[in-house]
């Protein structure tokens, strides 16, 4: 009897012309995913060349930023003709600076999603506010804003955001600590009495910020908010001991409280 086997037709195996047909298809299934790659390859390589670039100004910012700073420490003890000659040349310096660094910054992310290449450039902007802040307390005694400080004198395509200017503010208090320390030195009461005013104030605002966040926090804000801490009380102490010579050379006898 004639089973459902036997009722089937004969497969014909395969020839030469299938195996070729077969052979086509997967080289051409491979170029396509190698073209594919290929343009990932290109666009990442694009992206890098970019970022690196980036992370080269951001250096320069850095270190022009630092020696800004360094400049700015010369106004201790200085007379006020010598105080607003440096003043305007560090000034002038940040121009420069910005339109050479920042500018070519600016140029890069146009087009792009600012975001993705902030880290690239975001020490050199915190070192820049630093500095920018520190010019604006030597010359007005104020605390630089961000929106109608910062952002105004750098270029508009720049991203500038809450982090990058609330770490370079952070920073800031070390340099007016430093400052307070170089005028008491040289016997200049007022300075510190200033400095401290003003950094007690901003640690009282910055302490207002939770130090710990989401995974977009900034993560070393803690370690920043703890270092200004410290910065307050050594202009603290140096204040104190001011008023203690004050007391000493003038032989003010101090009130007994008894309890």
């Amino acid at each position: 009897p004639e089973t459902a086997a036997s009722k089937r037709p004969n497969a014909t195996p395969p020839g030469p012309a299938s195996d070729n047909k077969c052979a086509r298809l997967s080289q051409d299934e491979n170029n396509k995913v190698a073209a594919l790659f290929q343009t990932f390859k290109e666009r990442l390589d694009v992206k890098q060349d970019r970022r690196e670039r980036i992370v080269k100004l951001s250096r320069d910012i850095t270190m022009e930023s630092k020696r800004l700073i360094f400049t700015l420490h010369r106004v201790a003890g200085a007379s006020d003709e010598e105080r607003l000659a440096v003043l305007t040349e560090v000034s002038q310096r940040l121009d420069k600076l910005i339109a050479s660094k920042l500018l070519p910054i600016s140029s890069e992310l146009t087009g792009q999603d600012p975001w993705e290449y902030r880290r690239a450039y975001s020490p050199g902007l915190q070192e820049l506010i630093e500095a920018m802040t520190f010019l604006e307390f030597l010359s007005t005694g104020r605390l630089l804003s961000l929106s109608g400080g910062v952002r105004d004198r750098l270029p508009s395509g720049l991203l500038v955001s809450q982090f990058d200017y609330l770490l370079g503010v952070c920073d800031l208090s070390g340099e007016l600590m430093r400052l307070a320390l170089n005028a008491a030195a040289k016997a200049d009461f007022d300075t510190p009495e200033r400095v401290l005013a003003f950094l007690q104030k901003l640690l009282g605002c910055c302490e207002t910020v939770p130090d710990r966040g989401p995974d977009w926090f900034p993560k070393d804000f803690a370690g920043k908010l703890e270092t200004m801490r410290q910065s307050v009380e050594k202009v603290e102490t140096v204040c104190y001991q001011q008023c203690l010579r004050c007391i000493e050379e003038s032989n003010i006898q101090l009130p007994v409280v008894t309890h």
